[in-house]
């Protein structure tokens, strides 16, 4: 009876603390398919204003990958001209310093992101368009303020694979942060030199769990 009466007030503690995870609005994606538009809830956090913010698929630019939950989902891309994209959104509470956190989601690549190339247009006035297929990694910034990357919380190696695959990382910010930015970028080449796109799908809450899971 004794170690039943130590194992309930873990079990409930454990529940508790699972409810009250700091989480994203719309974690899916969900909403209308569209390119250059987000889904409610998230912000274009791009570093580069001229160029068009990411787009809500599938039935874009050849991707036709069927979501990994709900219906749509976010592609984002990085380009030879040396831009990239980024999304982000303010959680429903912060991360705390020195915490540690679990956090999963579906990361893929479509075989096909054509796409018009960075100054495509030919003299006659057609568009020129180019394969967006080259590996890219996916960096996790957290800040307090929106878009703000002031600590890099988790960077995954180049996302190679066709199709869905979920990723999972253990979060342990050095200092709190309520702002969540996903950022796309080149995989150790010079800017530039990567033409490439990433899927997102299906972010979890951030689980508090014990740091020595790290």
């Amino acid at each position: 009876m004794k170690y039943l009466l130590t194992f309930f007030p873990l079990f409930f503690s454990m529940i508790l603390a699972a409810q009250n995870a700091p989480a994203f609005k719309n974690p899916s994606f969900e909403g209308k398919p569209q390119h250059s538009h987000l889904p409610e809830g998230w912000r274009n956090c791009s570093l580069f204003k001229t160029t068009s913010p990411p787009d809500t698929q599938p039935g874009f630019f050849d991707v036709e990958l069927p979501a990994a939950d709900g219906k749509t989902y976010i592609s984002m891309v990085v380009r030879k001209n040396g831009t990239w994209e980024a999304i982000g959104q303010a959680l429903t509470r912060p991360l705390l310093r020195d915490s540690c956190y679990r956090f999963q989601i579906m990361l893929g690549r479509s075989k096909r992101f054509e796409s018009p190339a960075p100054g495509g247009v030919r003299p006659n006035g057609d568009i020129r368009f180019e394969q967006y297929t080259d590996p890219v990694i996916l960096r996790i910034w957290g800040g307090d303020r929106k878009c703000e990357r002031a600590q890099l919380l988790a960077q995954t190696d180049p996302i190679a694979h066709f199709g869905w695959e979920l990723y999972q990382f253990v979060l342990q910010p050095e200092q709190a942060c309520l702002f969540i930015t996903f950022e796309v970028f080149s995989p150790g080449k010079a800017i530039g030199e990567t033409g490439g796109h990433l899927l997102l799908d299906a972010a979890s809450d951030f689980v508090p769990v014990s740091c020595q899971e790290k």
